[in-house]
């Protein structure tokens, strides 16, 4: 990975690895503050509402400036479990 951008490789490896990273997380600020804190990430916006699942989910979008000059944008799916924690559901296109 460059310093602010990052290849489809590491991108599919970032992925992989969100599940862990969500379950350690205490609330979606700090996932949030997680994301923007990588110089790779152009940009981030929380969904206003909830898809009204069981248990019910949360949108994040994140755009990922790409080492080849465009930018990427995906779908994140959190699970917010009745114990206040946090699960990844899927990565998807918006």
């Amino acid at each position: 990975m460059g310093d602010d951008t990052i290849s489809a490789k590491d991108l599919a490896k970032l992925i992989e690895t969100l599940a862990d990273i969500i379950q350690q997380i205490g609330s979606l600020e700090e996932l949030e503050g997680w994301l923007r804190s990588q110089h790779y990430i152009k940009s981030i916006r929380t969904a206003d509402y909830l898809i009204k699942t069981n248990p019910p989910r949360k949108e994040l979008l994140v755009t990922f400036k790409m080492d080849n000059g465009s930018t990427v944008t995906k779908v994140i799916d959190i699970v917010l479990y009745p114990n206040k924690t946090f699960g990844l559901a899927e990565v998807h296109e918006p």
